[in-house]
């Protein structure tokens, strides 16, 4: 989803009422998922790859550990600083 920029998978990806946290605020619902996590990190850094490190499951939740490298040069998530 992520890495080839298919942002249509998250609705099949995230149960509509999901809940997580992004730059330490909680983030309500899937669609404020799509918009103010996955818009704003894909506008961010273009060039973005995550790999996974690990992933723990339980009943209903989840939790994935990931590597985050990319090039912030887009204005969402504070002013550009063009570097890795």
């Amino acid at each position: 989803m992520w890495n080839q920029r298919q942002r249509e998978l998250i609705d099949g990806m995230m149960a509509e009422h999901v809940t997580g946290f992004s730059g330490g605020r909680q983030v309500s619902g899937r669609e404020a998922w799509r918009t103010h996590v996955y818009d704003a990190f894909v506008n961010a850094f273009p060039d973005m790859r995550l790999t996974p490190l690990s992933v723990m499951a339980e009943g209903d939740e989840a939790l994935v550990r990931w590597h985050f490298r990319g090039t912030h040069t887009g204005a969402a998530l504070g002013p550009p600083t063009h570097r890795v």
